[in-house]
């Protein structure tokens, strides 16, 4: 199995995200995935969500709300002092969106290790003095997300990726 330290990123825009440093394994397989599935466009940005963006906007109001908190903290470097875990990749799947999700079709490599990266979030979320967004996750997608590092969707636009992975529904793709 493959490795790759994580690092932070340089900022927050309100999504709690985490970057692997080594990313040619990554683009390997966007491009084995393209080959596969040619109306699949790889993704500039590889990276890790750890947090959905609309978690943080859920606690607090105004200059107190968590996503300007996180982002605050961000630009004083508070994320910095949260030691970023080494993640292996996974198998590799291709989704087809439903519900919000409808109309995206979109592959990934999950990251398997789900409690370290839960320990991150949650160790920026205190650094940053936003914890209590934890609660807001409880009963949501968010609560049992997987992670994963998003490599191709029909638009190239991260964006457009499928947010919440499921693996009993979505295909895994022999790369």
């Amino acid at each position: 199995m493959t490795t790759t330290q994580t690092t932070h990123t340089e900022n927050c825009t309100g999504i709690v995200q985490i970057v692997p440093q080594n990313q040619d394994y990554l683009v390997g397989l966007q491009r084995k995935i393209i080959e596969m599935y040619p109306q699949q466009t790889s993704l500039p940005k590889l990276h890790i969500t750890i947090l959905h963006q609309s978690f943080p906007k859920k606690v607090g109001a105004g200059k107190t709300r968590g996503d300007k908190i996180l982002k605050l903290a961000y630009k004083e470097d508070k994320q910095n002092k949260v030691s970023t875990p080494l993640l292996s990749y996974g198998d590799v799947y291709i989704a087809t969106g439903e519900g919000d999700d409808l109309g995206r079709v979109s592959t990934y490599v999950v990251i398997p290790e789900t409690q370290l990266c839960k320990d991150t979030r949650d160790a920026i979320l205190s650094e940053a003095g936003v914890i209590q967004i934890i609660d807001h996750v409880v009963g949501t997608p968010e609560q049992n997300r997987v992670f994963h590092v998003s490599l191709t969707n029909l638009t190239g636009n991260g964006g457009d990726s499928i947010k919440y992975p499921n693996l009993s529904k979505d295909q895994k793709v022999e790369v």
